[in-house]
């Protein structure tokens, strides 16, 4: 039961951290190209919230390496 519960955790885990990931770096994209067109500050912030949104990503995939190790230490 418990790994079943590990197993459907760790694909929440790629699915959010994909999901995440994608964000970001659309984040980071857009980000630049105000930057580039605008010089303003909102550009900047948009570019930091996509470095924010990048931490979140790894945090979810170290959350995920830990959860797939420790179902292999089981077997």
């Amino acid at each position: 039961m418990s790994s079943n519960i590990n197993r459907s955790k760790r694909w929440i885990l790629i699915f959010t951290g994909t999901v995440t990931s994608v964000v970001a770096v659309l984040l980071l994209v857009v980000g630049l190209i105000f930057i580039i067109a605008e010089g303003d500050w909102f550009g900047l912030a948009i570019v930091i919230f996509g470095l924010i949104s990048i931490w979140f990503a790894q945090r979810e995939f170290k959350e995920y390496m830990q959860l797939k190790k420790e179902a292999d230490e089981m077997r």
